[in-house]
């Protein structure tokens, strides 16, 4: 059983520099949007396909996708569809960009297909860096819970490994409780044991000196006298065991 003592702490997971991911088409319309999101200081990881963003996004977390609807093989809705069916990219926010104007007809597909929110071509700057710092302030906030998330765990595993640490020393001190009572019941039996043979033992020993006595004695050649005598003794010897 693992001790409070032997435990180590995990270190807690370490804030990662948060990511946006850009997927259009267009490799100029990257640059541009490279160049708007600098300010972030996040990582701003560009792609070029649908495809290449399914692939992006499962191998890292990204605090929000820039997808460019109008894209050849497979466009913003189907990236975005299958993005939520994937439990690892479902909750990732996706902000559609179009150069087009969204009937309501297009809009609904793209809210349905798991869409946050929708911009229009030519971007606007402000409006690009307002949107994205929302969602960039959202990941910092969800890395710090997940960061109080691992140190109340590790504080709940640190607890219920000292709980088991009190548990095993109460039992090892309960037996060595049940141990010195029976040494103890031990000892007091012993000493009133010794105690019994102590007051005995001048009684006993002053029987036998006086039957030395009368084993001196010249008027002891009686059978009677001299069985008596015998008998004493080995009844003395007996009770001093």
């Amino acid at each position: 059983m693992a001790t409070a003592a032997s435990q180590t702490w995990e270190p807690a997971p370490v804030a990662v520099r948060p990511k946006i991911l850009v997927v259009d088409n267009t490799p100029e319309n990257l640059v541009v949007m490279e160049s708007l999101l600098a300010y972030t200081n996040a990582a701003i990881v560009c792609v070029e396909s649908g495809q290449e963003a399914l692939t992006r996004l499962n191998m890292d977390d990204y605090a929000v996708v820039l997808l460019d609807v109008a894209m050849p093989e497979m466009n913003g809705f189907q990236v975005a569809k299958a993005m939520r069916s994937n439990a690892r990219t479902a909750a990732t926010p996706v902000i559609f960009v179009t150069a087009y104007p969204q009937d309501e007809l297009g809009v609904r597909e793209g809210y349905n297909s798991g869409a946050v929110d929708f911009m229009l071509k030519p971007i606007d700057p402000a409006l690009l860096r307002s949107k994205v710092q929302v969602f960039l302030n959202l990941h910092r906030k969800l890395q710090e819970q997940q960061t109080a998330n691992h140190r109340l765990t590790a504080l709940q595993d640190d607890l219920i490994g000292r709980q088991l640490d009190v548990e095993v020393t109460r039992q090892t001190l309960s037996r060595k409780n049940r141990e010195l009572e029976l040494r103890c019941h031990d000892l007091v039996r012993r000493s009133r044991e010794q105690k019994t043979i102590a007051a005995r033992t001048p009684v006993l020993q002053a029987i036998l000196d006086y039957l030395d006595l009368m084993d001196t004695c010249e008027d002891r050649d009686t059978p009677e006298f001299n069985q008596w005598i015998e008998s004493c003794r080995k009844l003395t010897r007996v009770c001093m065991g």
